[in-house]
């Protein structure tokens, strides 16, 4: 078609079937290289299949697949300028309108794939690890690619995304904290004001010393109970515990509650009944 409307000339148009023979033949073999990495990647770095690449190598996968990309395209670029005397631009520079909508309707998938390199290479997150995504929430990486991501959230749902707009929301790394603060606030009875010091003394004792929750204490840290405020029905005291990263925090910060009201009620300290406070 391009011929008989005078684009190109016939014995080019008789070269396009060697050239498309060309793009496949490196297609393949780009990804058979691309194959061939992540499994000497995966070997070397001990990782299974069924496991997803992380951190240092999880870089090095996406830098090395990119090079090699880079190189089969150069390689095929020369093949068909060079040696078969394919002239790419004797096909795409059809006027100055269409250079301009075709720039245009690569604008986004450019900023796609140069957002993902960034990503890759700042890594302020990686596949498998725990985020807070503005206007998703909390969820899982599953997948990170050179184009989009592809986010599991706390509801099973599965969210793709591409690079650049993943990029312009505020995302929070859960899987790198250093620690977890686990707080609670407990609402006494003002009947209980007097024996209040023996039991936030009492507590702060058995939270350091609770065996199910000292291995889980974060080294160095220390519980703080304190009296913070008279609400208006009744006491209020704050308990707070700095934890390890771990995927067990809510079993961690029930078995807190349970000692707070363990060395509470051993103390004869009460919790002020709901009824009362809405009074």
């Amino acid at each position: 078609t391009l011929a008989v409307q005078g684009t190109i000339s016939k014995e080019l148009a008789g070269r396009i079937p060697d050239a498309i023979d060309t793009v496949g033949y490196a297609f393949c073999f780009g990804t058979l290289l691309t194959s061939l990495k992540t499994w000497w990647l995966r070997r070397v770095a001990s990782i299974a299949a069924s496991r997803p690449l992380k951190g240092p190598v999880a870089l090095a996968d996406r830098l090395w697949g990119a090079s090699i990309w880079a190189g089969i395209a150069f390689s095929a670029r020369t093949s068909l300028n060079r040696e078969m005397g394919f002239q790419l631009k004797s096909i795409l520079a059809v006027g100055s309108l269409s250079s301009v909508v075709f720039g245009l309707a690569c604008q986004t998938p450019l900023a796609n794939v140069v957002q993902g390199v960034i990503t890759a290479v700042s890594n302020p997150y990686a596949t498998g690890e725990k985020i807070k995504c503005a206007g998703i929430g909390t969820c899982v990486v599953e997948d990170f690619g050179w184009y989009q991501s592809r986010l599991r959230t706390e509801t099973n749902e599965l969210v793709t995304m591409p690079n650049s707009m993943l990029s312009g929301r505020q995302v929070t790394n859960l899987s790198r904290r250093s620690s977890v603060k686990l707080s609670t606030t407990l609402r006494l009875r003002y009947e209980d004001l007097p024996k209040l010091e023996a039991a936030i003394a009492a507590l702060r004792e058995e939270v350091k010393n609770c065996s199910e929750l000292k291995e889980m204490l974060n080294p160095g840290s220390t519980p703080e109970v304190f009296l913070v405020d008279y609400g208006e029905a009744a006491v209020e005291v704050q308990a707070t515990i700095d934890i390890k990263p771990t995927p067990r925090a809510k079993e961690v910060k029930q078995q807190f509650l349970l000692v707070c009201a363990k060395v509470l009620r051993a103390n004869g300290v009460q919790f002020q009944p709901l009824l009362a406070r809405a009074k």
